[in-house]
């Protein structure tokens, strides 16, 4: 399942990507088409997933991989509760879920 999110990719910047969940990997593409900075993430490498949620149906993301950290945001409304499915199925022990607001 691909979703639409928003990369922190510098001090009050951020970059709109494709977050696409598949059995044992995550992959993160620029939507802007850029192939060279496509990364594949595979289960192995992932060590924390966290969505911090917040008083809205959107929320932030950060995945810890063992050469990067993603930080950034989902646009779309919905897309925060399917992928925190998707992801405590898939990571299990590596995927928790805050909520901040309540």
């Amino acid at each position: 399942m691909t979703f639409v999110i928003k990369i922190k990719s510098g001090f009050f910047r951020t970059e709109s990507w494709f977050l696409t969940l598949s059995p044992g990997q995550l992959i993160i593409a620029p939507q802007d088409g850029d192939s060279n900075r496509r990364r594949v993430i595979g289960q192995d490498e992932v060590q924390s997933i966290c969505i911090i949620r917040h008083n809205s149906r959107l929320g932030d993301l950060e995945i810890v991989s063992r050469d990067r950290t993603y930080v950034g945001s989902f646009t779309v409304p919905g897309d925060m509760e399917e992928a925190a499915r998707i992801l405590a199925g898939e990571f299990r022990s590596r995927f928790s879920m805050q909520f901040n607001g309540f």
